[in-house]
């Protein structure tokens, strides 16, 4: 076994026992790759394991490979005395425990989490289920594709007037696991203060809602349902076109002039160069006729030609890669971001780490570590001295958020930086957000909707920081903060002298995190993206659509929320890095990378020449289970999913759905026999599902113990019981905007810090409060400064 002498990550002296399925055994995978040791308990009775996980050997290896790599591992059954006895010894040493169990599980077998914490005070449990702990539907079976559709992915997601689509890859588990690793985070910063530990409540459901960037904000702001709009961007501004060898998403309207006179030069640019197309109104309102002209000069064009030539005139555009491409990447070579690992099955298979670089050369740089070995579990049960648990003891008084007394310096913009921010703000930390004037338009005004769901609970100052003066003012509040967080490119915050190693001058204990499209170094660095751009250059849109001819990718900005959580996790492991060392660190992420993360075993598969690794199927249908789809319902665009995984679930699908018929049918009657007749099952079983409500037929099929969900739009989300009862909607009053409905923090932490406290801030309404009484400047000098637009 390892000691914290071995290893000197941010989380070495953090013991976990892992008893998850693929539903969160990534989080605990990114805790290991952060340092922590890991303790995967492999016990006999994988309860509820097949609704979740994929069932061929070649899928499941390369799932338990990459969601497990980095971990310990042993055997034990659970339900007997002597596994019960080695566990609860594990546990008495353990800081986290992850668990997939269905809720009340655990109490069956006499291992409630109650009593287990009552056995470790200082124990921290992550519960990760498809609907959380409590709530009408909480014992409701669920699985990826159940869950991508009761979360509002597979709405948006697809072309109109077809089939909503999965995204690939297990997403649901991806998230669910991001969040269960931001919650233990928060609940370990905690137990520093208080020597407690606690129970994160983490609702798959949840978990994928709140990856929905735009369809709620809509929803709530302008009773918009957002509809699945295929390639085109929501708002009209992204879209994929063909090339000459393969596909290209670009940007429509950005830097119109500049792309128009390209397609000219070239005789391509058709009447597009009248005048009246130079307003953007007039183009969104005939996007059809720009995305033809544009289209068929994309055409006589190759797709790195396009994205070397635009990046270099700053377009955000980017080729539409597959697994394949990501792994010839020469921006994640020059970064390391593969782990090689050497299987018995043949060559070495590349298997993506975190999407971070950090300050520190030690194994926390955010890159994965091998795996690890199987012990027998009396061995680990009489060898496991755990190191000193480093934590305060408990304060007399209850802190009712867990960052409380952190300050942080937010420069970031759009989504994926300002949800970073607004996670860290939501659980108590003082973000003080940094404009001006002149860049708070578009998705960085104030007074807009989408402005107010990222930047609640901050404070707003303006600092025009293109001044010397200004960034004199940012440098004394560097000295009297914890975090800055940026998402610039990667020229502008050394263009103005305030990279990190001119920051840590200024306060050597200092935490940033620098979120940009590419990293902070390789090839790409000074390459230019946005969140859907991204999820084309990290293979989502490649493998998201109904054939490999028809890249569509996600109906909302993923990968913005993905990054957020990354950066939130990296600074969470900085400050509980710093409590230990006193010092602080520059966090490098990588949006792109992040992307990557998401499609680990896809891309495994692919290094290992396995084209269903790296080919797009239509729905993303698991291709080892029958019936498992998406099925059209009664009533206009409605749909349901289901999934059948075991012989035991066929036959109470049969007989829920009053067809002994399909029961009997030689062409159905074994698993494999189901999937090799899958189209003509699926046409018999939406024969059925057409003729009846999506409510009714989820309703039917979860009361007989199937996996089953309604695809839910954005009004369907609005009035779930399941979320409604766990109060995942909290009205808020905004000055300008009125009453705003909006999600609550998907981190279900004990002891309260789930409420948002304020709305979004209007600007420069703190900086009385910042440079008055934080810099301790006089009402004069705030006065001049604000004459010269330094305080802009």
């Amino acid at each position: 076994m390892r000691s914290l002498e071995d290893i000197t990550g941010s989380l070495a002296h953090i013991r976990i026992l892992d008893l998850a399925d693929n539903t969160a055994g990534f989080c605990s995978r990114l805790l290991a790759d952060l340092g922590a040791q890991v303790i995967r308990i492999e016990h006999s009775d994988e309860k509820g394991a097949a609704a979740s996980t994929p069932s061929t050997p070649f899928k499941q290896d390369l799932f338990d490979l990459y969601y497990n790599s980095g971990k310990d591992r042993i055997n034990l059954d659970l339900k007997s005395k002597k596994g019960q006895d080695v566990f609860l010894r594990l546990l008495k040493k353990a800081d986290m425990l992850v668990e997939t169990f269905p809720p009340g599980y655990l109490h069956q077998i006499d291992l409630g989490i109650d009593s287990l914490i009552r056995i470790n005070p200082h124990l921290i449990v992550a519960s990760v289920t498809g609907f959380g702990q409590l709530g009408p539907n909480h014992n409701h079976r669920s699985c990826d594709l159940v869950a991508a559709a009761c979360g509002g992915q597979m709405y948006v997601t697809g072309t109109p007037n077809n089939r909503p689509l999965i995204l690939p890859g297990g997403q649901s588990g991806v998230a669910a696991s991001l969040f269960s690793a931001t919650g233990l985070l928060l609940a370990l910063k905690n137990r520093l203060q208080t020597g407690k530990g606690g129970h994160v409540d983490i609702s798959v459901q949840e978990a994928v809602v709140s990856t929905l960037e735009h369809v709620l904000v809509r929803y709530f702001s302008e009773g918009t349902i957002p509809e699945r709009s295929g390639a085109l961007h929501w708002d009209r501004t992204f879209m994929v076109l063909p090339c000459k060898d393969g596909y290209f998403h670009l940007t429509l309207f950005q830097q119109w002039e500049t792309l128009i006179e390209w397609m000219d030069s070239e005789g391509m640019a058709q009447d597009l160069t009248d005048p009246q197309w130079k307003d953007e109104a007039y183009r969104k309102a005939r996007v059809t006729h720009v995305i033809k002209v544009i289209g068929q000069w994309t055409k006589t064009h190759r797709v790195h030609e396009l994205f070397e030539l635009g990046q270099l005139m700053r377009f955000p555009w980017a080729p539409v890669q597959s697994p394949s491409d990501l792994l010839r990447c020469p921006q994640l070579e020059a970064r390391n971001f593969y782990h090689h690992i050497n299987l018995q099955m043949g060559d070495p298979v590349k298997m993506p780490g975190l999407p971070f670089l950090t300050s520190r050369n030690d194994n926390s740089s955010g890159r994965p570590v091998a795996p690890r070995h199987q012990w027998n579990a009396e061995h680990v049960a009489k060898n496991c001295n755990h190191n000193a648990l480093h934590f305060k003891k408990a304060k007399k008084h209850k802190q009712s958020k867990y960052l409380n007394k952190l300050r942080i310096l937010d420069l970031t913009r759009v989504v994926a930086g300002p949800y970073a921010t607004r996670i860290l703000a939501d659980h108590g930390a003082e973000v003080i957000k940094i404009q001006t004037r002149i860049t708070a338009t578009g998705a960085e005004s104030n007074t807009t909707p989408y402005f107010n769901a990222w930047n609640r609970n901050k404070r707003s100052i303006t600092l025009d920081l293109n001044q010397a003066e200004a960034r004199k003012l940012f440098l004394r509040l560097v000295r009297i903060s914890d975090v800055v967080v940026e998402n610039y490119s990667t020229r502008v915050m050394p263009n103005w002298g305030l990279d990190y190693n001119c920051l840590k001058r200024e306060n050597n204990a200092l935490i940033m995190l620098s979120m940009s499209g590419m990293g902070q170094t390789g090839p790409y660095k000074d390459f230019v993206a946005f969140g859907p751009t991204l999820q084309s250059l990290g293979g989502l849109t490649h493998l998201t659509g109904y054939s490999e001819n028809e890249p569509l990718g996600p109906g909302f900005a993923y990968s913005d929320i993905i990054s957020g959580l990354y950066g939130v996790i990296g600074v969470l492991a900085a400050l509980e890095y710093r409590e230990i060392t006193g010092k602080g660190q520059l966090i490098d992420l990588s949006e792109y990378e992040a992307v990557c993360t998401t499609l680990g075993p896809t891309i495994m598969a692919a290094s290992l020449g396995q084209q269903n690794g790296s080919t797009t199927t239509d729905f993303h249908l698991d291709d080892t289970s029958a019936p498992y789809g998406c099925y059209r319902c009664r009533g206009e665009d409605r749909w349901c999913v289901i999934a059948v995984f075991t012989e035991e679930d066929w036959n109470a699908f049969c007989k829920a759905t009053e067809n002994p018929g399909w029961e009997k049918d030689n062409r159905f009657n074994t698993n494999s026999r189901r999937c090799r007749y899958r189209k003509e099952l699926d046409r018999l079983i939406e024969q059925w599902t057409s003729n009846r409500t999506a409510e009714e037929v989820v309703k039917r099929l979860q009361e007989g113990g199937i996996a089953a969900g309604i695809v839910k739009n954005a009004a369907d989300l609005a009035a779930d019981p399941q979320l409604l009862s766990r109060d995942f909607f909290t009205i808020m009053n905004h000055p300008i905007l009125g009453n705003l409905k909006t999600e609550r923090s998907t981190v279900f932490l004990p002891a309260g810090s789930r409420e948002p406290d304020t709305v979004a801030p209007s600007l420069g309404e703190a900086n009385h409060y910042v440079f008055g009484e934080l810099l301790g400047l006089s009402e004069n000098t705030i006065n001049a400064y604000i004459e010269k637009e330094i305080i802009s």
